[in-house]
């Protein structure tokens, strides 16, 4: 009977259906690029062509003694900043520049984040939806068989009525596995990109192997620091510090202004009627007093508040490297529960043989895809683990555009 035949042709085959990287088939690499391109283009970089002014603002008086216009007064005061404040002020511009560019990569990092995380929904959700197509195949083979076999008792009907509540369930997952399939296919189709209709994601990944060669790397090296956290702390100190170096400036500025005043009346209408005044004052750090104080305080929240987040780190680091070895234990005992499926089947054919009911074989196979199903479930969690270490160590970060889902890090 063919029906063997094609049962142990799906117990042998272990490879699930996995389409070629053709024109219709969408590649993590293009959409990984085409979506950083499109944060970069929506990020213009700060205006650099900022300078701080060397005078701060000009003031222009006149006064009229007894309504006379020969009595007029005026007077004209320029306050301007001295050399320490405006190198503190182009300081402090400098690292707010930077703390921008530091947001700019956390939105990178978290856009990265995303795009990891719905490509692997993707391509899972491909892999089980071929699973699911090939156990309706398996379930549509015993609905035969059980017709033939529905009259011979009460329990035959009750096995064919849940079999066929079992192939509506199916129909159920396959049908929602499609509509989900289409909602990231038109998600991942970047605005401006090929014409071409997509129908399947290109599902090549990096094994499992190397990935867990690399977290082997990852444990003999020890806890990492927070890449991310500490660029984040680094621009936000330095900005602090400035800010500071700022407000410091400001305080023990000596030179308030200059001043020229013009009044009459005289004989002469410029060495009697004009004079120039220089205002000077002594810098007590009272001025700015409390604002640096605040800044100083906040430097110190910000040092200990690094501290703690780093051991929070180190803890969680640990944890996820501990926590990954359970799939990848559970996978190991899925391949050997497969494994011995497989020789069942090989038992049970031959009993069928002389039974000439093929039911045995169909609910090995049933058996045989629920735990493939279980599989890549698993796989797919070790995959998600793997991109969060990858975050956690920076990776994602630093090196935005690679993709770590064919390779991973340091190969």
């Amino acid at each position: 009977m063919n029906l063997k035949r094609h049962a142990l042709s799906g117990i042998i085959l272990l490879a699930v259906h996995s389409p070629g990287a053709g024109q219709d088939t969408l590649n993590f690499s293009t959409i990984l690029a085409a979506r950083v391109a499109a944060l970069e283009k929506l990020s213009p970089d700060s205006d650099p062509s900022w300078k701080p002014a060397w005078i701060n603002d000009i003031e222009v008086r006149t006064e009229t003694d007894r309504f006379d216009p020969d009595r007029q007064e005026y007077l004209l005061r320029f306050n301007f900043n001295s050399p320490g404040l405006v190198k503190a002020q182009k300081n402090y511009f400098a690292s707010l520049q930077a703390k921008y560019g530091a947001d700019r990569n956390e939105n990178l990092n978290k856009l990265v984040r995303g795009t990891y995380s719905e490509w692997l929904d993707a391509v899972f959700l491909q892999k089980k939806s071929a699973l699911l197509e090939e156990n309706r195949s398996i379930l549509e083979d015993e609905m035969q068989v059980r017709q033939k076999m529905v009259a011979n008792s009460e329990k035959d009907l009750a096995e064919y009525l849940d079999l066929k509540q079992e192939i509506r369930e199916c129909d159920l997952q396959l049908s929602g596995c499609r509509f989900r399939k289409a909602e990231l296919l038109d998600r991942m189709v970047f605005p401006g990109g090929a014409d071409q209709s997509y129908q399947s994601f290109d599902d090549r990944l990096v094994t499992l192997g190397q990935i867990e060669a690399y977290i082997n790397r990852l444990q003999l090296d020890g806890p990492a620091s927070n890449a991310t956290a500490e660029a984040g702390f680094r621009y936000r100190k330095v900005a602090l510090e400035t800010e500071l170096a700022a407000e410091l400036a400001e305080s023990r500025q000596i030179v308030d202004f200059l001043q020229f005043r013009y009044r009459g009346p005289h004989d002469d209408r410029l060495s009697e009627r004009l004079s120039a005044g220089l205002g000077l004052r002594v810098p007590l750090n009272g001025k700015n007093r409390l604002k640096v104080a605040e800044l100083k305080q906040a430097i110190v929240s910000l040092d200990h508040d690094r501290q703690l987040e780093q051991f929070a780190f180190s803890t969680i680091f640990v944890r996820r490297l501990a926590e990954i070895r359970l799939p990848f234990d559970q996978y190991r005992l899925l391949e050997q529960q497969l494994n011995e499926l497989e020789s069942e089947f090989r038992t049970v054919s031959t009993r069928a043989n002389s039974t000439g009911s093929p039911v045995w074989l169909l609910n090995i196979r049933k058996a045989w895809n629920k735990a493939r199903i279980r599989k890549i479930e698993i796989e797919k969690e070790i995959y998600k683990e793997y991109v969060e270490l990858l975050d956690l160590t920076g990776a994602l970060q630093w090196d935005s555009a690679r993709n770590f889902l064919e390779e991973t890090p340091e190969e």
